[in-house]
C-alpha cells in the first residue's frame, strides 16, 4: 500500500485491486469513510482530491466540520512502571511529562525513517 501526496490536509490511501482491475483508496486519519478509485495511476491523485472536496463540501452543505486527521492530540495506554519512570525523567529534566513523551517519540519517529 501506498499514500497520495497530502491535499489540504488529508492523505489518502493508494491500494491495487486485481479483481476489479482499478485502483482504489481511502482518506485516512479520520472516523468518516472517504473512498475513491480510477482505472489508471495518473487518475488517482485527482480522484484522491475530488474526494476530499466533495467531503468537504458535503460536510459544509450539511452545517457540519468536516473530520481533521491527526489532530496532535493521542492516548496511548502504557504500564504503570513505564509512566512512573517518565514522570520521573520530566521531573529531573524540569520538564512537563507531556513534552518529555513527545521529545522520545519524535527521536523515535526520525530513527525509524532513516532506516527506512
Amino acid at each position: 500500500m501506498s499514500q497520495t501526496k497530502p491535499y489540504r490536509g488529508y492523505r489518502g490511501t493508494v491500494e491495487y485491486s486485481h479483481e476489479d482491475g482499478v485502483l482504489f483508496g481511502k482518506v485516512i486519519g479520520i472516523r468518516d469513510l472517504v473512498n475513491y478509485e480510477a482505472e489508471t495511476a495518473k487518475e488517482i491523485e485527482p480522484a484522491f482530491k475530488c474526494a476530499v472536496d466533495t467531503y468537504i463540501a458535503d460536510c459544509e452543505a450539511a452545517g457540519e466540520q468536516p473530520n481533521k486527521p491527526f489532530t496532535g492530540s493521542l492516548n496511548v495506554r502504557i504500564s504503570r512502571e513505564v509512566h512512573e519512570d517518565l514522570f520521573i525523567i520530566a521531573t529531573q529534566k524540569n520538564k512537563k511529562l507531556n513534552t518529555v513523551i513527545a521529545e522520545f517519540l519524535a527521536d523515535s519517529v526520525k530513527k525509524v525513517k532513516k532506516l527506512a
